[in-house]
């Protein structure tokens, strides 16, 4: 009988929908609300199962805080945030395997509640008038977002007293890659919290900010739905354009057509034309559908490519009788309109142009299932490593891929060694999946998400002294979603400073313990990173989590070339944001200074303080995550 990945208990509503919810979801589902005291399997589904078993049908309550990404603390999707436990942990013994079903994540139907509905045919022509609602249909445009405390939210008033101008330029100030994967899971759980308006600031163009950022973090399918708790008659300015783009990267064209008209009556881009015509086709207006595209192609509103893309929306609409075949050569760039229409259509672009893109394409393409599942595994990993996507689902469109017969070999051979991680009898033979998986990563970013990809195998990897020497990549992985429970489990079989041990003494819960210079020097003798990064960042987390002497480790950092407790303007509001106990407030602000396309654009003064702060305000959990990760991928 063939082996077959078992399918979730979403999977069995098919696989588009698992994959634009499910992953959402997962991704915000708390990182550390599953039970670590009793061992479970971790052997994801359908991985050798005979006959699929259906997940239990509600999740077990989770104290966890961000949205999205892999367990985390609070945090995640891919990891997301979540809150500490009451023990301080962050993890958990690997839960059952059952995808994406983790018993520490949101349930989609707590993220999304029906924000997907279909639009009636009303709205594809005509935007609603405010008049249109009465009043108490109307939704509140003052406290907006996806989550609430009960989810791992932040507190709905937690920005209502701080002045919008100041909080809408920290969001404008984030425009570069948020380097931590942590990090991310914590912002995103900040923006998608159903949060009142910061005071002085217009409502829609708070949503608009924080629907753009989230846009811009990767997150397609949070952002659209952010922007749709925005009633269509009352959208303004810039909030017309963001929600335009969200729809775009999630490939939803039924999206931007409620406010259409509205769009192109405030906006100034051409492609608002282009948009109205998709509308008209959607509605079954072949006849304008036709007419605005033949006046955009005249006007040149747009280049070739983008109208083609139009006229192949266009004839797919009711009533047409126009087939469209779209060419990419001569395309040297992908863009957000060719994206999401060519997702929509089918009309998949070149490998090589997502190669020439940034890593927020590669995020919209792990997460939508319209893409094929071939391209979605492409950027999979990566998306993982950013904090899109949560290790549950990722071994999940692992599992959906397994069974699938016309993969290429490299990537049915990565879905194999997956299976083999969980299922070979010989603890040699999964170490040597575990391990080959890991090396076979690209660039460090894949790596980081091969490490995500399998948390919970090394999780269920036995304790054992004859494999204390494979203890740094073990540990490295099951940190990199949050399971620190089973990464302490090595603390006794590690050595004094080897790379395991270093990410034990930063990532585990408090116990009261210092760490000795002496144990911190251990640690550089072993470290075989650049200008002893790792050091330095393990140095830095260290104190800012209040685990060694600050003074003692600013002297001991001074030796390696760097400084910890300078003072700049950020830093300053970094502080000043701890120091009132705001906690979404000092997350926004640590963001600001998380920004870099890898570690290596990131201080350890940044990390000192970052840590220090998150420590502060109660995310102790996400500030050991965030420490850990930095020494592993320094």
């Amino acid at each position: 009988m063939p082996m077959r990945i078992p399918s979730s208990k979403s999977a069995k509503r098919g696989v588009a929908s698992v994959l634009a919810i499910a992953m959402v979801a997962v991704a915000m589902g708390p990182i550390y609300g599953q039970d670590q005291d009793e061992p479970e399997s971790l052997l994801p589904p359908g991985f050798g199962d005979p006959t699929p078993v259906p997940a239990p049908s509600s999740p077990a309550p989770a104290p966890a805080p961000a949205p999205a990404a892999a367990p985390a603390p609070a945090p995640s999707p891919a990891g997301p945030a979540q809150t500490p436990s009451p023990t301080g942990s962050t993890s958990q013994p690997a839960p059952p395997p059952t995808l994406p079903d983790a018993s520490s994540e949101v349930t989609e139907a707590d993220i999304i509640r029906d924000q997907d509905e279909v639009m009636q045919d009303a709205l594809v022509t005509q935007d609603l008038a405010p008049s249109s609602l009465p009043a108490r249909a109307r939704r509140n445009l003052g406290q907006v977002g996806l989550i609430g405390t009960d989810e791992g939210g932040f507190d709905s008033s937690a920005l209502s007293n701080v002045r919008g101008p100041y909080i809408t330029s920290l969001l404008a100030n984030i425009d570069k890659p948020i380097v931590s994967r942590w990090g991310h899971i914590l912002l995103r759980r900040v923006l998608v919290s159903d949060l009142k308006s910061p005071s002085g600031a217009n409502d829609t163009d708070w949503i608009a900010a924080r629907t753009r950022l989230l846009l811009n973090m990767g997150e397609a399918s949070l952002a659209r739905h952010l922007a749709q708790q925005v009633d269509a008659g009352r959208y303004q300015g810039r909030l017309y354009n963001v929600a335009r783009d969200a729809a775009l990267a999630s490939a939803d064209l039924t999206g931007f057509c409620p406010i259409a008209n509205g769009g192109a009556a405030q906006s100034d881009e051409s492609n608002w034309q282009l948009v109205l015509a998709i509308c008209a086709a959607m509605s079954g207006n072949q006849s304008s559908a036709r007419a605005q595209i033949d006046r955009a192609s005249r006007n040149a509103v747009a280049d070739e490519i983008d109208v083609l893309l139009a006229q192949k929306v266009v004839g797919a609409g009711a009533n047409s009788r126009r087939a469209v075949t779209v060419n990419w050569d001569g395309v040297d760039r992908l863009t957000l309109w060719r994206f999401g229409l060519a997702t929509a259509t089918g009309a998949e672009p070149p490998e090589a142009l997502y190669n020439d893109t940034d890593r927020r394409f590669k995020a919209w393409r792990a997460e939508n299932p319209a893409v094929p599942l071939e391209s979605r595994m492409r950027s999979a990993d990566i998306a993982a490593a950013m904090g899109v996507l949560s290790n549950a689902a990722l071994v999940d469109l692992y599992s959906i891929t397994f069974d699938e017969t016309n993969m290429t070999s490299a990537v049915r051979g990565r879905t194999v060694l997956l299976r083999e991680a969980y299922r070979q009898r010989a603890a040699a033979d999964r170490m040597a999946a575990l391990q080959q998986l890991w090396d076979d990563a690209g660039d460090s970013l894949e790596r980081y998400g091969s490490q995500v990809l399998t948390a919970r195998a090394a999780a269920r990897f036995p304790v054992m002294n004859n494999y204390a020497d494979s203890a740094d990549g073990l540990v490295a992985a099951m940190l990199s979603a949050g399971l620190d429970r089973n990464a302490v489990r090595w603390r006794s079989l590690v050595s004094q400073g080897s790379l395991a041990w270093g990410l034990i003494a930063v990532g585990q819960p408090s116990t009261g313990e210092q760490i000795s210079e002496t144990a911190m020097r251990s640690f550089a003798d072993s470290d075989s990173s650049e200008s002893y990064r790792k050091t330095a960042f393990l140095i830095a987390g260290l104190a800012g989590l209040g685990r060694t002497d600050t003074d003692a480790a600013e002297d001991l950092v001074a030796e390696y070339g760097y400084v910890l407790n300078k003072q700049s303007r950020w830093e300053k509001a970094l502080n000043d944001a701890a120091d009132t106990n705001n906690a979404a407030l000092t997350v926004l602000t640590a963001a600001v200074g998380m920004q870099a396309q890898d570690w290596s654009g990131m201080s350890p003064a940044h990390l000192f303080h970052i840590v220090r702060a998150l420590d502060k305000v109660g995310l102790e959990a996400e500030a050991r995550m965030i420490a850990a990760e930095a020494v592993t991928r320094a």
